[in-house]
C-alpha cells in the first residue's frame, strides 16, 4: 500500500446524469402545463377554508424534500430516477406560483410569472445539453462510471452487451497514463468480470429501448437524406415567412411611429392588453427585433442549404432557433402568457429536426465506450 497522500475532491459527473436531468425537465414541464390546465378547467379551486389555504407550492416543497431524502438513503439506480421525477414535479408546483412570491398582492396571474417559469425551463434544458455533451476521458471519472455500472452485477441484471462495454471501459482505464492505483483496480475488476463468478444474462431490450429502435428504423425508412433535407428547407422557409411579417412590422414602427395606427399593426397591438404605455411598447419592439434577427438567420440558413453548404446552414439555423427559444420566447411569454406554449413546442420540434439531420448526415456516429455505457443505463429498471 502506498504511503503517499492523495486528496482528490473535484466533482465527478455521474454516467447517468444526463438521463436524470432529462427526467427532471420532462417532469417539470408536465407538472406546470398540467397544473395550469387543471386549474383552468376546474375554475381554480382552493384546498383550505376561511383561515387556511394549502397552496400547491407547499406540495411542491414536500416532493422536493422527498426526492432529497430518497437520494440520501438509497443507492439503487431506480431510486435516483424516481427522485429526479419527484424533484421535477416539486419544482414545477413551486415555480407555478412564482407570481404570488414576487408581488405585494400575491397575484398568481402576474404577467411576469410566465417568462420566469419559461426561463427556469430553458435553464434546465441548457443544463441537460451541457451535461449530455461533456466528454469523460480521465481514468478517475471512468472508474466512477465503472463502479456505478457494477450495480448491475450486484442486482444480477448485467446482460451480455453491458458486460462487453464494461470490459472495454476497464481496458481503456488500463491504457491511460498516470494513476497506477486505478490501473491495478481495473485489472482486478477485469479478472473478476471475465471469471465464471459473474452471471451474464442474454441481451434483452426493454420497452423504452424497443420503441427507440423502432422510431430510428422508421426514421431511416421514411426520411432518407434527400427527403429530410427538403423537409428541413420547407420548415425553415415557413418559420422565416412568419419572421418576415414581424420584420415588416418592426421596420414600419422604427421608420414611422405613426404607423402603429395602421389597421394591421393596430390590430396586433390592440388585441394584446399587456401592450400599454411606452415601457411595454418598447419591450414589444425589442421582442420584434429579436424575432426579426432570428428570421434573418433562417433566411441565411436556407440560402446556405440551397448552396450545398449544409454544415454552415444547419449551424446558422440552430443558432436562430436557440435565439427564438431562449430570448424571443422569454419576451413572448410576457405578452402572450401561456398561449405561446404551442409556438415553443413547434420551434423545439424544428430544432430537433435540424439536430437529427446534423447527427445522421453531417457527422460520424462514433461514440466512446463511456457514452455507450451511459446509453445502456436506460436499460435499468425505472
Amino acid at each position: 500500500m502506498s504511503a503517499g497522500k492523495r486528496s482528490i475532491q473535484n466533482p465527478v459527473e455521474g454516467p447517468n446524469a444526463a438521463r436524470y436531468m432529462l427526467i427532471m425537465i420532462v417532469s417539470f414541464a408536465i407538472t406546470v402545463v398540467g397544473t395550469r390546465l387543471y386549474l383552468e378547467v376546474t375554475g381554480y379551486p382552493q384546498l383550505g377554508n376561511e383561515t387556511f389555504h394549502f397552496a400547491h407550492a407547499l406540495w411542491g416543497g414536500l416532493l422536493q424534500a422527498a426526492a432529497a431524502v430518497l437520494m440520501l438513503i438509497y443507492l439503487n439506480e431506480w431510486f435516483f430516477s424516481l427522485s429526479a421525477a419527484l424533484a421535477g414535479a416539486g419544482v414545477g408546483l413551486f415555480i407555478d406560483e412564482v407570481g404570488k412570491f414576487i408581488t405585494q398582492t400575491n397575484d398568481y396571474f402576474f404577467p411576469l410569472a410566465a417568462p420566469i417559469i419559461y426561463v427556469v425551463f430553458v435553464l434546465g434544458v441548457l443544463g441537460y445539453l451541457f451535461v449530455q455533451r461533456r466528454e469523460r476521458v480521465d481514468a478517475r471519472t471512468e472508474m466512477y462510471a465503472v463502479l456505478e455500472a457494477l450495480e448491475q452485477v450486484l442486482d444480477d441484471r448485467m446482460d451480455a452487451e453491458q458486460h462487453k462495454l464494461l470490459v472495454q471501459q476497464l481496458e481503456s482505464v488500463q491504457q491511460q497514463k498516470g494513476r497506477d492505483d486505478l490501473k491495478r483496480l481495473a485489472e482486478m475488476l477485469l479478472q473478476f468480470l471475465q471469471s465464471d463468478a459473474v452471471h451474464i444474462r442474454p441481451t434483452q431490450q426493454n420497452l423504452f429501448s424497443s420503441v427507440i429502435s423502432a422510431v430510428k428504423r422508421w426514421e431511416e425508412l421514411l426520411f432518407p437524406r434527400g427527403r429530410m433535407r427538403r423537409l428541413m428547407l420547407v420548415v425553415l422557409v415557413l418559420v422565416g415567412m412568419v419572421a418576415l411579417l414581424k420584420i415588416t412590422v418592426l421596420l414600419a414602427l422604427v421608420i414611422d411611429r405613426n404607423s402603429a395606427d395602421t389597421p394591421l399593426i393596430a390590430s396586433m397591438l390592440d388585441d394584446n392588453p399587456l401592450i400599454r404605455g411606452v415601457y411595454s411598447f418598447n419591450w414589444y419592439v425589442t421582442l420584434l427585433t429579436v424575432e426579426s434577427a432570428a428570421g434573418l438567420l433562417y433566411g441565411v440558413a436556407v440560402v446556405a442549404l440551397l448552396s450545398k453548404r449544409e454544415a454552415a446552414g444547419v449551424q446558422i439555423a440552430s443558432v436562430g432557433l436557440i435565439i427564438s427559444l431562449t430570448i424571443g420566447n422569454t419576451l413572448a411569454f410576457y405578452f402572450n402568457q401561456f398561449s405561446v406554449v404551442l409556438d415553443s413546442l413547434g420551434l423545439f420540434l424544428v430544432l430537433v429536426l435540424v439536430s437529427r439531420y446534423r447527427d445522421r448526415f453531417l457527422r460520424g456516429e462514433s461514440i466512446s465506450p463511456q457514452q455507450r455505457l451511459t446509453q445502456l443505463g436506460d436499460k435499468s429498471v425505472l
